[in-house]
Parts: C-alpha cells; sequence; structure tokens
C-alpha cells in the first residue's frame, strides 16, 4: 500500500486451484490468477462528515473480464 497525501492505493492479485480436481469454480482447466487490480481509496468531507470512498479496477485474466467499482460507506 502507498500513501500519498490523503489517497491509499493498493495492489492485489488472486489465484484459485484444488487439490482433488483440475477444474474450479473460477478456473476452466487448471490452476491460474483469476484476479489482478488495483483500489484507489479516499476519505472526503460532505458536510462535516468523512465519507471513506474507493474505487477499484480488477481484471479476470481467465475470463478476460473487467470490472470498476466505486464503493462508499454510509455508516
Amino acid at each position: 500500500m502507498w500513501k500519498i497525501d490523503n489517497y491509499e492505493l493498493s495492489l492485489f492479485a488472486g489465484g484459485a486451484w484444488s487439490f482433488l480436481t483440475d477444474k474450479t469454480f473460477y478456473t476452466q482447466d487448471k490452476a491460474n490468477v483469476i484476479n489482478v487490480g488495483l483500489a484507489l481509496n479516499k476519505n472526503i468531507t460532505v458536510a462535516n462528515y468523512e465519507l471513506p470512498v474507493e474505487v477499484t479496477a480488477m481484471w479476470n485474466p481467465e475470463k478476460r473480464a473487467t470490472v470498476l467499482s466505486l464503493d462508499f460507506s454510509l455508516f
């Protein structure tokens, strides 16, 4: 994780494999990397309340799919 001013940047990667079979719920025929991405966090002040906001970009090389997520917490 890197912190720059009021921002936090995180990188992540994940994989799937099984002891019992070659195929898993997330992979087609073998163990593989199924999630690579980064997340950027920042607290935004709204009416004297700090609202934590996170933008996450994820890529699944197994499925060749990309997802962009915007998250915030109210409570």
